[in-house]
């Protein structure tokens, strides 16, 4: 599978997304923390929307009535600035319950943190 991402950082709550990468053959994503912006752990949730279209805020499109980008999210305890979030192919998400399932294609992708 080759997904090309295009990162939108988002303030969700109480943490802001630095960096965004993605190994789509591995069908894993991480998201890290902004050492700026996190003073201390963290613990929460992390979710990940990708989008094929940047006319509306991909966590805006998210479980609406009219069709839902795909999303996924985690858990994290204790998630220290510089440490990835990682999610991968056991990740549940929307509508697709995997990683593995999400179709090949250029996606836009926004990470928030509440």
């Amino acid at each position: 599978m080759r997904i090309r991402l295009f990162a939108t950082a988002a303030l969700v709550g109480t943490a802001t997304l630095a960096s965004l990468t993605s190994i789509a053959s591995a069908q894993r994503v991480q998201v890290t923390l902004d050492p700026s912006l996190a003073k201390g752990e963290r613990t929460g949730r992390v979710f990940v929307f990708f989008s094929h279209s940047q006319d509306r805020e991909p966590r805006l499109a998210a479980g609406s009535y009219g069709g839902s980008v795909p999303f996924f999210g985690a858990d994290v305890s204790q998630w220290r600035a510089g440490t990835p979030a990682v999610l991968d192919a056991t990740t549940l998400g929307f509508p697709y319950q995997s990683l593995a399932e999400l179709p090949a294609g250029d996606y836009y992708v926004q990470a928030t943190a509440t």
